[in-house]
């Protein structure tokens, strides 16, 4: 059986190899997304060139609370595809890893209103 302290560690390796991840992620998700209704919806404040080159950072953002929230992200044929899942009873919308993460440069950035509409869409 683990000892606690050897489960702390093993979560601090998994944040530390999920934490690479993260900028590929969301380069990935950046581009996939760069049309998608939800996500124009909640970056509207942005004009549409603005928008396209805030895509990286805003993922980025939210993949870096998913990280702090023991996410595992997958990826195949060298970042072809990739997935992020979230073990049961985390969540993106943590007070505690999201202002770390970078929340308040997107609250800036986009305004309250897109930022509580982004992270509700997180819960989805």
């Amino acid at each position: 059986m683990l000892s606690p302290t050897h489960r702390g560690n093993e979560w601090l390796s998994l944040f530390a190899l999920n934490a690479e991840r993260v900028p590929s992620t969301a380069k990935l998700l950046a581009h996939a997304f760069q049309s998608d209704p939800i996500i124009t919806y909640i970056l509207n404040s942005l004009p549409e060139q603005e928008r396209h080159g805030y895509l990286p950072l805003y993922f980025q953002t939210l993949l870096t609370a998913a990280a702090m929230n023991k996410a595992i992200f997958t990826e195949i044929g060298d970042w072809q595809s990739c997935g992020v899942l979230l073990p049961p009873g985390c969540r993106v919308d943590n007070p505690w890893t999201l202002l770390p993460a970078g929340l308040l440069g997107i609250m800036w950035k986009v305004g309250f209103d897109g930022c509580s509409v982004s992270v509700a869409s997180a819960l989805l």
